[in-house]
């Protein structure tokens, strides 16, 4: 074969022909792969932001206009939660958690719908969700709380709140399934225990109702609710001395069961923010003894307050109980720059600052007070405690006569005029305040130890009341 025959064709065996030709097939594969790359990476780039822009579409609108300040950023940054994360479960979850803590049960349930879709393993979602529900929509509520223990069948609680459901639809053999499995989960949950002795009682099994409650009953021994249920069985079965015995325990009982312990429900309550719910708060948590979480609770009350006197006042008495005395002043101070108004704060700051025995700025505190409140008899007191300490002897004169002429049962009032008049050489007037004190009945030591003073001293015919000597 000629060269003419051969032309345009590589030679059979030129390896660098073949090369070229095997290297512009890549090429052209490549691109083609590469551009097809391309379009899906921006085609799923694309969709996220069309998914994204979808699902900011779900954010519920809200009128927040008479919410507290703190309500309303609790709110708003939980919606930035979710615009910066829209396809977030934990964000929208979030948000309805706190929108649910803040009764806005409509808007809740849509966001927790929507985390309950991105993500669909997380059992607080449904959880939620049903107890919710439980009271507005029995049906619905247990749709969700059956979904909850699908997630987490070792929990105690979604099995109780569904078995508890279930007893009042009337379902007895789903009830009482559920109620066992929380038994299986805690030997001793007494709530399980006596849900179980309402079951029986529901099935006129007066027996097993007995043996139930009476289990539920030594589980929890301050509870009320398995004594009220042996009453009803001890009254089905006419026996009068257990009901007897029921009544007397329950007598001597608190008067109401403390709620069932609810960690997922406690945590939605803890977002709430409204002032009335964070007092009430602060309260419960004092009685609790958990005093660093009500100081905690007071920041925030005085942050979406700071008008507001009766946060700070509380701050401070709960810090003097701590012994923070040093501390409390210092937020009374703060406070008493922003409520000039409040002659009840002067008065805790006048107390606050005698108890650190800055005796100047107790009494700057306390007339301050007296001229917001000029018939504030004890902040009048106070004032002639400090004055005394000042060695002020008039200006405390005055100030006890006052504190009497407002208070005319001010024992202690009495009987510190009466150290002073009896301090001055005025020992009948000094008398007659000790005899005011002690017909008021008073026990004090300091009126025992004046009428000691006052001992061996003549007591004239015509003593002067002390009344004339107040006006």
């Amino acid at each position: 074969m000629n060269a003419a025959e051969h032309q345009g064709e590589p030679p059979p065996n030129d390896n660098r022909a073949q090369g070229v030709v095997w290297q512009g097939a890549f090429r052209r594969r490549a691109f083609a792969w590469g551009a097809t790359l391309a379009v899906v990476v921006a085609g799923g780039l694309g969709w996220r932001r069309i998914e994204s822009q979808w699902l900011l579409q779900e954010l519920p609108t809200m009128d927040l206009s008479q919410a507290a300040p703190a309500v309303m950023e609790a709110v708003d940054v939980a919606c930035r939660q979710v615009r910066a994360n829209p396809r977030s479960g934990t964000a929208w979850g979030e948000l309805g958690l706190v929108l649910r803590a803040h009764d806005f049960d409509a808007q809740a349930e849509s966001c927790l719908d929507q985390a309950a879709r991105l993500d669909p393993r997380e059992v607080l979602w449904p959880y939620i969700q049903g107890v919710g529900l439980t009271i507005v929509s029995p049906r619905r509520a247990r749709d969700f709380l059956v979904r909850a223990v699908a997630l987490r069948p070792d929990l105690e609680l979604p099995h109780l709140r569904l078995a508890e459901l279930l007893l009042d639809e009337r379902r007895t053999a789903e009830a009482d399934r559920e109620f066992r499995a929380a038994l299986g989960l805690n030997g001793r949950c007494c709530r399980a225990q006596l849900g179980l002795a309402r079951l029986a009682l529901m099935n006129d099994d007066l027996r097993a109702a007995q043996s139930w409650a009476q289990v539920a009953a030594s589980s929890d021994p301050i509870r009320r609710g398995p004594h009220e249920l042996l009453m009803q069985v001890f009254q089905r079965r006419g026996d009068h001395a257990g009901v007897q015995a029921e009544q007397h325990w329950l007598a001597q009982a608190a008067s109401d069961d403390p709620g069932w312990p609810d960690p997922f429900v406690e945590h939605v309550l803890q977002k709430r923010r409204d002032p009335a719910w964070l007092a009430k708060s602060v309260q419960e948590l004092q009685t609790a003894g958990q005093f660093d979480e009500a100081l905690r609770l007071l920041d925030e009350l005085i942050a979406a307050q700071p008008d507001e006197p009766a946060w700070p006042i509380e701050q401070a008495r709960l810090l003097l109980r701590r012994n923070r005395i040093a501390d409390a002043a210092r937020v009374l101070e703060a406070a008493g720059r922003r409520c000039r108004r409040s002659s009840e704060l002067f008065f805790q700051q006048g107390v606050v600052f005698a108890m650190l025995q800055e005796w100047p700025a107790a009494a700057n505190a306390l007339t301050a007070a007296i001229s917001l409140k000029p018939d504030h008899a004890e902040a009048y007191y106070n004032l002639g405690q400090v004055q005394r300490r000042l060695h002020n002897r008039e200006e405390a004169l005055a100030a006890f006569r006052v504190a009497i002429r407002l208070r005319p049962d001010f024992a202690g009032a009495y009987i510190n005029l009466g150290e002073l008049l009896l301090d001055a050489g005025c020992d009948n007037d000094a008398r007659a305040a000790a005899e005011s004190a002690r017909r008021l009945g008073s026990n004090a030591p300091e009126l025992k130890r004046l009428e000691r003073r006052l001992g061996g001293r003549p007591i004239p015919a015509a003593k002067l009341s002390i009344n004339s000597q107040i006006e």
